[in-house]
């Protein structure tokens, strides 16, 4: 059997791709643990909607949470599609943790897409509640907010795996290989001036998973080679 202190130092000091992925399964069970929180929550409302029927769309005023039952949920920037969501995600929830204006439109990708709605009062109250769900829920909104930027940079929808060494150049002015602060910054104030220094801070924490302070293209895949 392999000791706790073992694996933990293995995990602090490797830059591998076996190491980086299992650093990136724990924030995915973290955001999973929040999203089955939400789910639990009562007074939920019911929707449904047919194919192409909008829940919101950019510009308008925040006014809840939702959370996919059923179908497939595709999250808009400029028409571009930043991510699908599907059964159990939660989604509408950077608008709700930030400036409260939808930066993105939702619309329902299947036949038939059901849906909960969490009322802005319910999530405000919850999140109160518990710091520590408000800063797996912040997370998980910065990690989208940096995929609405790429989509918004490039113009196009979010990369497929095999696109994202392009993607990841683009992003990368320098040339080096790595996205640093700089670059990250650059990225996120062309779309998304209303996060603040500390919120440029915290995102780059949670991308960069081997702490080395830049995130390196390894990383990248690790985090965004999936859908999320």
């Amino acid at each position: 059997e392999i000791g706790r202190e073992y694996f933990s130092k293995y995990l602090g000091s490797s830059g591998s791709a076996l190491a980086l992925g299992l650093k990136e399964k724990v924030n995915t069970r973290k955001f999973g643990r929040a999203e089955f929180i939400l789910r639990q929550q009562q007074n939920l409302k019911d929707v449904i909607l047919k194919r192409g029927e909008y829940i919101f769309k950019e510009g308008e005023a925040a006014d809840g949470l939702y959370i996919v039952e059923d179908g497939i949920i595709a999250v808009q920037a400029q028409g571009r599609t930043a991510y699908s969501l599907k059964p159990g995600d939660m989604f509408g929830l950077q608008s709700l943790m930030f400036d409260k204006i939808r930066r993105g439109s939702a619309l329902c990708a299947n036949d038939e897409c059901q849906i909960k709605k969490m009322e802005t009062s319910d999530f405000e109250a919850l999140i109160q509640s518990s710091p520590q769900l408000k800063d797996s829920i912040r997370e998980l909104c910065l990690r989208r907010e940096f995929r609405r930027a790429v989509v918004l940079k490039r113009k196009k929808s979010f990369p497929q795996a095999s696109e994202l060494r392009e993607a990841f150049n683009e992003i990368d002015l320098d040339g080096n290989g790595e996205l640093d602060v700089n670059e990250i910054r650059s990225l996120l104030m062309s779309s998304a001036r209303f996060l603040s220094e500390e919120n440029i801070q915290q995102l780059i924490q949670s991308l960069d998973l081997d702490a080395s302070g830049n995130i390196s293209f390894d990383e990248f895949v690790s985090i965004f080679g999936r859908v999320q």
